[in-house]
C-alpha cells in the first residue's frame, strides 16, 4: 500500500488546515506551501437557500437546497476534497466537500441537461467563463419552466455585495437566494458526487492559476 505521506492527492494534513476552523464564526484562510492563500467562501455560510450544479460530464443539473442539507448532514472530514486533485498537477485552487449525489439528492432536484447548454459549457477556456456561462443558462432555463416547481421566474440578477457578501448569484420565485456552478466531474455517472466549495484563491491569482494551466495543457499537446 502507498504510503500516506506519497499519496497523488492534496489533504488537510498537507495544508496544516484543521477542519474545526469552518465551525468558528469566522471561517479560517489556508496558506499553500508557496504562499498563496486560500480564502473561505462555504457555501454553507452564505444566504442561498439552494445551490445549483451544472454537472456537465453527467449531463445532469442539480438542484440542492442548501440550508436543509447544512442542518441535517455532518459533513465531516471525509468528504474533502482539493481541486486540482493530484499533487503532481500543480498546487491546489480550491477546496470543497464533495458529497454523494444520493445524499444531496435528499435535499433537492436533478434535471437533464439541454444538449445547447452542455456544448455551450464544453467551450469554454477557464473556470471564469465556465461559472459566467452557467449562469447565463440557468437565468434562461429557469425562464423556460425547467426547474419548476422547485424555482421558477422570475429570476433576477443579485447585485454584487450580494455575491461576495451572501454567496447569492440571483433571487428566484419572488425572493429565493440561488447560488449557480459549473461542478464539471460531478453528477450520478460521473464522479458521483457534488462539489460544494469551501475556500478559493483570490480572483487574481486565479487568472494566474488558469492562465498557467492553458499553457501547460497546450505544451503537453506538444500544440
Amino acid at each position: 500500500m502507498m504510503a500516506e505521506q506519497d499519496s497523488p492527492y492534496w489533504t488537510d494534513q498537507d495544508l496544516l488546515y484543521d477542519i474545526d476552523f469552518d465551525l468558528w464564526d469566522i471561517p479560517q484562510k489556508i496558506i499553500r506551501p508557496d504562499g498563496k492563500i486560500l480564502h473561505p467562501v462555504s457555501v454553507f455560510n452564505s444566504k442561498a437557500e439552494f445551490s445549483v450544479h451544472f454537472c456537465t460530464n453527467a449531463r445532469l443539473i442539480y438542484v440542492v437546497d442548501l440550508q436543509r442539507l447544512n442542518k441535517q448532514v455532518v459533513l465531516d472530514r471525509k468528504y474533502v476534497c482539493y481541486s486540482p486533485r493530484r499533487k503532481l498537477h500543480g498546487l491546489v485552487s480550491a477546496r470543497g466537500l464533495c458529497v454523494p449525489c444520493h445524499i444531496a439528492l435528499e435535499f433537492g432536484y436533478h434535471w437533464q441537461m439541454p444538449e445547447f447548454a452542455a456544448h455551450a459549457l464544453l467551450a469554454c477556456r477557464d473556470k471564469r467563463q465556465c461559472g459566467l456561462t452557467a449562469e447565463r443558462l440557468f437565468k434562461d432555463l429557469a425562464h423556460t419552466g425547467l426547474f419548476a416547481p422547485v424555482l421558477t421566474a422570475p429570476v433576477i440578477k443579485a447585485s454584487k455585495e450580494d455575491d461576495y457578501k451572501h454567496g447569492i448569484d440571483f433571487y428566484v420565485s419572488g425572493g429565493l437566494g440561488v447560488q449557480v456552478k459549473e461542478d464539471r466531474r460531478g453528477g450520478e455517472g460521473a464522479s458521483g458526487n457534488l462539489f460544494f466549495q469551501t475556500h478559493t484563491l483570490s480572483a487574481y491569482d486565479a487568472e494566474s492559476w488558469y492562465a498557467f494551466n492553458r499553457q501547460e495543457a497546450h505544451s503537453l499537446a506538444g500544440v
